[in-house]
């Protein structure tokens, strides 16, 4: 059975305001204002909730926290911007194939800003037989691993840092497949959206196209809902956006894809999701437009939020061989010492034990409060 979508009333309260929905805005208070200026930064809306207020002129006293907090974050990201930039068309001439995903390439596609769609970091997709070329591309630049070694059986990607000033990190995540989670890690294969990448908005770095980047959009939401982290609202927000800005053929191909997958519940899902918050007819549209397409039963899962034992059965059970089994498990409990130095700082080899142990008992602890 479906866990079925909900919402809260803050968060519909601050879907309103980023929409320029202004009527809540009459009987609020100070207290309300703070409570929602915490959410928005949660949530990654400072932005579009700032952008509102400023356009409108309206209760600048009661959100000056927002406004200070997120004048200093655009001069921050107008900093990362350039690097982020810099940086892909350094990849782009050094010939390394490569898609930009996520927030960076939404900001470019469906945004009228980049600077309004908050990220912390660039995430690309790459051919796995590239892994260690771009690696050297990525040293070649000034960057490092910041978490010290690649793991191999527990994720799907990894990540290049660019350290600017203290705090100020220039982060790149490297995707050798879609996802992370293995039920729809091959969904979209890289040769997918490296021909269809959208090459056009940005001179020389290859933008994922509209429509697959509304899939990936729907499966990461859905993935990060079924281990139990919070649906963020820019996701949410990215959805109604790709909705309303897919051309007529773009919204073809997307129920193409949709149909080919076996996607159409996780996409209705998602869509339904986002329409519970934001209620626009580009979303109906598209809901419409989907209706009747394939769903592989294999996939439903991920409108569910589950236990972290029943994502541990399901990882194991998705490894089919025993050395496959092994490493996932060494990985996620026994992790080389950078793990430890990442987390608890430089330890003296005597005490690595310790730390090991007290790692696997927090994880415990986590897991039965679970």
């Amino acid at each position: 059975m479906l866990n079925s979508p909900q919402t809260t009333p803050k968060l519909v309260q601050l879907s309103k305001l980023i929409l320029a929905d202004l009527t809540s805005l009459q009987s609020i208070g100070m207290q309300d204002a703070q409570a929602l200026t915490d959410i928005a930064i949660e949530h990654g809306v400072a932005a579009l909730l700032a952008q509102v207020l400023e356009h409108h002129k309206l209760k600048r006293t009661f959100f000056a926290s927002l406004i200070n907090y997120q004048m200093h974050q655009s001069l921050r990201n107008q900093l990362l911007e350039q690097q982020f930039h810099q940086t892909l068309t350094q990849l782009t001439e050094s010939g390394v194939q490569f898609v930009v995903l996520k927030g960076y390439a939404l900001g470019h596609t469906v945004y009228t800003s980049p600077l309004l769609r908050t990220k912390s970091d660039v995430d690309i997709f790459i051919n796995s037989d590239d892994k260690n070329e771009i690696i050297e591309v990525f040293e070649s630049m000034g960057f490092r691993n910041p978490r010290g070694w690649n793991p191999t059986a527990i994720i799907n990607q990894f990540s290049m840092r660019e350290t600017l000033s203290p705090g100020v990190n220039v982060d790149f995540d490297i995707h050798l497949r879609l996802s992370n989670e293995l039920g729809v890690e091959n969904i979209l294969k890289f040769d997918e959206l490296a021909n269809a990448a959208d090459t056009k908005t940005l001179r020389n770095i290859p933008l994922v196209c509209k429509s697959h980047g509304l899939i990936h959009a729907i499966v990461h939401l859905l993935h990060h809902r079924n281990v139990g982290d919070a649906v963020k609202l820019i996701w949410l927000y990215d959805l109604l956006l790709l909705c309303r800005q897919m051309t007529h053929s773009e919204k073809a191909h997307f129920r193409q894809c949709v149909d080919e997958k076996g996607l159409g519940t996780l996409a209705k899902f998602a869509l339904e999701l986002a329409n519970s918050y934001f209620k626009d007819e580009s979303i109906h549209r598209v809901l419409g437009l989907i209706d009747g397409a394939s769903s592989n039963p294999e996939l439903i899962y991920l409108t569910t939020i589950d236990s972290r034992s029943k994502q541990l059965q399901r990882s194991l059970q998705q490894r089919k061989s025993l050395p496959e089994k092994w490493l996932f498990i060494k990985e996620t409990a026994f992790p080389p010492a950078q793990e430890i130095y990442q987390k608890y700082g430089k330890q003296p080899g005597y005490l690595m034990p310790f730390f090991y142990i007290r790692r696997l008992i927090g994880g415990v602890i986590k897991y039965l409060a679970n």
